[in-house]
């Protein structure tokens, strides 16, 4: 993870270094329902479950 613009965050994995998946709002937050779907496919595409 790491800082993005304002209260958005940078995630990546090792595995995936040409992909990131950017989150906004702070710590603590409810996730959209767009970004939760985001983040399932990355995972999925990195291989995880």
């Amino acid at each position: 993870m790491r800082p993005g613009k304002g209260s958005h965050s940078v995630w990546s994995h090792p595995n995936m270094a040409d992909r990131n998946v950017v989150m906004s709002g702070g710590d603590g937050d409810d996730a959209k329902p767009y970004q939760e779907r985001m983040v399932q496919k990355a995972i999925k595409d990195s291989g995880g479950r």
